[in-house]
């Protein structure tokens, strides 16, 4: 980015990231910094503020730009959902004079829709799901430094990424100066189906979606025989590696892909 031009981000990074100093040199060299994660609720608090003034510090007055993920944590399921708590987080940093529907706009939102034709942590993200739907999943040490590690290193196939429009002044147009909550999900909804709309869906999301609704809804129009069939290869190594009861485990693992284009139907009703 710096050979043309181009100022990198600064990047939010989870504090559970933050285990070695090795990790910790590497991310103080790329422009991140810590969102802290806990589950007190006064610790949270305070948090939350402190991270909402350094961002607005740094959009506004350093004139850098900012990415951070919508949810705590990228999706596992492929259902892009942004937090409105996460608006909330933002709007904190506002002057008291301000509203909040000016408190979000200063900050020059912009989606972005990231695509990969093969996630690179599915295997992860399904073994995930599965028993987090049986019982409250630990995770083991440096569990997720060794998935952002395998995020990074894992083969993706082919990434699309679509930087979409800023949230701009004739979409707050339509908002009283201090909205309830209700604001602040319309933004999240807003923001979500931007996403969904702009989201590049590969052969193998139709694949999944095709082959977990047990249909050939998009066979020869967005993929063909002999992509479903390196598919099915894949889903078969993927779940001979994963625990769990197998019909169950599948639909997770289809999910993840296939969650894509649903979103894509719904957007289009």
């Amino acid at each position: 980015m710096w050979n043309r031009g181009y100022r990198p981000s600064e990047n939010a990074f989870g504090s559970n990231f933050m285990r070695t100093g090795f990790v910790v040199d590497f991310e103080k060299n790329n422009k991140m910094f810590k969102v802290e994660r806990t589950t007190k609720r006064r610790e949270l608090l305070i948090a939350s503020k402190n991270l909402s003034d350094y961002i607005r510090y740094a959009i506004t007055e350093k004139n850098e730009s900012i990415w951070i993920a919508q949810r705590n944590g990228r999706t596992k399921d492929g259902n892009d959902a942004t937090d409105k708590g996460l608006l909330k987080m933002f709007a904190m940093s506002g002057t008291k004079e301000w509203s909040l529907v000016e408190n979000l706009k200063e900050l020059n939102i912009v989606p972005v829709a990231v695509s990969y034709e093969w996630e690179p942590c599915d295997g992860f993200k399904t073994q995930e799901l599965y028993v987090s739907a049986r019982q409250k999943y630990v995770k083991s040490e440096n569990e997720d430094l060794r998935s952002i590690i395998s995020g990074i290193v894992t083969h993706k196939g082919r990434i699309v990424m679509k930087v979409l429009e800023p949230l701009n002044d004739t979409f707050f147009s339509s908002y009283a100066p201090n909205e309830d909550s209700d604001f602040f999900k319309d933004v999240a909804d807003y923001i979500d189906s931007q996403i969904h709309k702009h989201y590049k869906l590969f052969a193998n999301n139709y694949i999944a979606y095709d082959m977990l609704l047990g249909v050939e809804r998009f066979l020869n129009n967005e993929y063909d025989v002999i992509q479903r069939e390196k598919f099915e290869k894949y889903l078969e190594l993927a779940l001979s590696q994963l625990n769990g009861e197998r019909e169950e485990v599948r639909k997770i693992f289809l999910g993840i892909y296939a969650n894509p284009v649903i979103n894509r139907d719904k957007e289009s009703l």
